[in-house]
């Protein structure tokens, strides 16, 4: 893993320069989610976030938590568009619809 001191950014993949970490650093665009998806693997639910910059975020639900997929695939209608380096307004959007942490 690499870390970019300047905008606290962790990243396994090589840019090659700095030109875009800079960039990422200096104008604070935001990333916005496009499309997110879930799949049961065993117990568990496993959630991947896709943004329009071409990264993509996964995540895992608790174990023995299969039930968790539909409730996933409904918040996911209010949560694309959103900006995904703000999760705290994704999960204050999230919690006032009734979601919360099981």
């Amino acid at each position: 893993m690499k870390t970019c001191s300047s905008c606290a950014l962790e990243t396994g993949y090589n840019f090659g320069s700095n030109r875009i970490l800079s960039l990422w650093s200096s104008q604070k665009l935001p990333v916005k989610i496009i499309d997110g998806r879930c799949a049961i693997i065993g117990n568990s639910a496993i959630v991947r976030i896709i943004t329009d910059a071409g990264s993509d975020g996964y995540g895992q639900g608790e174990d023995s938590k299969p039930h968790l997929k539909p409730h996933i695939i409904f918040y996911k209608a209010y949560v694309t568009g959103e900006d995904s380096t703000d999760v705290e307004r994704s999960m204050l959007k999230i919690w006032r619809l009734g979601g919360s942490k099981p």
